[in-house]
């Protein structure tokens, strides 16, 4: 599981620079990815929801290839909406990027 994990948010801080916030309100979110971030995507949708869906606390990921969009409903008990603000369309450094993901796992009691 702490694999599946791990590679679920090397994806979704590879393609973070790569996408916008597009509306938000607590428990869900809509981004906009951009072409460039479709590198890190896997082509298949099914496989793509897959990956996403193996983080604690994403309850629902709809994925719209056409407009290039994904809505994503968490649980506000492991991901709270200020780590969609800091993580969505920025650039982390390694060392905020580490910080973030031993949170995230030590929240969710995975270390």
């Amino acid at each position: 599981m702490r694999k599946e994990i791990d590679s679920a948010l090397e994806i979704l801080f590879a393609i973070a620079p790569e996408t916008r916030i597009i509306h938000h309100v607590p428990g869900r979110i809509r981004i906009r990815v951009n072409e460039k971030a479709g590198k890190y995507l896997d082509n298949s949708l099914g496989n793509n929801k897959k990956i996403f869906s193996s983080i604690p606390g994403i309850e629902n990921i709809r994925i719209n290839p056409l407009i290039g969009s994904i809505l994503i409903e968490y649980d506000l008990d492991f991901l709270e909406p200020s780590l969609w603000e800091t993580i969505i369309g920025n650039r982390l450094e390694d060392q905020d990027i580490a910080r973030l993901k031993k949170e995230l796992l030590e929240k969710i009691n995975i270390t």
